[in-house]
């Protein structure tokens, strides 16, 4: 089996938000550099990353209907701290599981 570097790489993460309910994230895995470009301290820079690492969601409901991903959902959901650091805590397992062959 051979390895493409040259092709966007994703993978998917269920994410539990506080207070209950759970959607899927897709995830882009970025090159160190690309990361390191957009993360610091601060809402601002965590939002920026999100933007960059987060390539779609799935399973959100809104107005009692599921609402197909779009840059509003994804604006919305990383409008809030715990969801942010959910999402970060899922890309960093997920990288972490790859790195580990899993």
């Amino acid at each position: 089996m051979t390895f493409r570097i040259d092709h966007e790489r994703t993978f998917t993460r269920t994410i539990e938000p506080v207070g209950g309910g759970s959607f899927d994230a897709e995830f882009r895995v970025l090159p160190d550099e690309q990361f390191e470009e957009v993360t610091g301290a601060g809402a601002d820079n965590e939002k920026a990353a999100l933007r960059k690492i987060l390539k779609s969601v799935g399973g959100v409901v809104g107005g009692g209907e599921e609402l197909p991903s779009s840059p509003e959902v994804i604006e919305q959901l990383i409008g809030y701290l715990d969801i942010r650091l959910a999402l970060f805590a899922a890309y960093t397992r997920g990288v972490r599981e790859a790195r580990a062959g899993n």
